[in-house]
């Protein structure tokens, strides 16, 4: 046999095994949920987080209040958000060695100028680095893998924003990538392995954070130190009149803070938070 007949059989043989087979969509499964890459360099633009450092300046008007109380027999801690207020800014909180090293959540309080802090989403334990999406000003600052978030747009309005919306990330304020969805549309539906995550911690019973989005303009950020599944937590935040709602990075993670003092402290290290400002 030639050298050519040789080539001609190989090609024949490959396609006939790889490229005759058909994928059967019952089988398929979603990507297991792995750590982001190495983040990109920050931009060089004025984020929240670079600002001055001066003490958390008081919350006017009620556009961010401080609750604890019980919800479906649960004790939480709820920071209520009205983005009516012009002046009030939620963005991304992030260490001094931007995912290098993470930060313990003191440190996060005590440099940043935000009336309230919370814990941010979910993150590579070794490299600190995001697993979601995290953008300021319309610009990147870390490109992950989760399909979900908390979009905050140019006319500081909050949405629930999903990589199957036609809204790209440039064309918003702020996106903090985080997930499952608790709620969407009104309606408690949370899937995980839908949304590609493969831990099964992730919906275990474990303290919990989210985000909840009662209306555009009126968001509330909830957290407890009481073990709850996935779904529990969604029923309380459609209980606490959440549109949609948003899981944030839970278990040894949870962390809170008001006013510069820390309510919640996590039991670890953690990548960013998310934090509410008076500017």
């Amino acid at each position: 046999m030639s050298r050519v007949q040789a080539i001609t059989l190989c090609i024949a043989l490959f396609a006939s095994s790889s490229f005759s087979q058909t994928i059967d969509p019952s089988q398929w499964q979603p990507l297991p949920i792995t750590p982001a890459p190495e983040p990109l360099e920050a931009p060089d633009i004025p984020l929240i987080y670079d600002a001055p450092r001066p003490k958390p300046a008081a919350p006017s008007n009620n556009s961010i209040r401080l609750e604890s109380k019980k919800v479906l027999g649960v004790s939480m801690k709820l920071i209520r958000v009205n983005l009516e207020n012009p002046q009030v800014k939620i963005g991304a909180v992030l260490p001094k060695n931007v995912f290098r090293k993470g930060a313990k959540f003191d440190t996060l309080v005590s440099g940043s100028s935000a009336v309230a802090l919370l814990n941010g989403g979910y993150f590579h334990p070794q490299t600190f680095s995001p697993v979601g999406d995290l953008v300021e000003q319309g610009k990147w600052i870390n490109k992950g893998r989760l399909r979900s978030g908390l979009a905050i747009t140019f006319n500081n309005e909050a949405k629930l924003w999903t990589k199957d919306s036609n809204v790209s990330p440039r064309q918003l304020r702020t996106l903090i990538g985080t997930g499952p969805i608790l709620i969407r549309n009104g309606l408690i539906n949370p899937v995980p392995k839908a949304e590609g995550y493969g831990d099964k911690a992730i919906w275990s019973r474990a303290a919990r954070s989210a985000i909840g989005i009662i209306n555009n303009k009126k968001i509330i950020l909830a957290s407890t130190r009481e073990r709850l599944s996935l779904r529990e937590l969604a029923r309380i935040m459609k209980a606490l009149g959440a549109r949609d709602a948003i899981a944030l990075d839970g278990g040894s993670s949870v962390g809170m803070a008001w006013k510069g003092k820390v309510l919640i402290h996590p039991k670890r290290k953690i990548a960013f938070g998310v934090g509410v400002y008076i500017k």
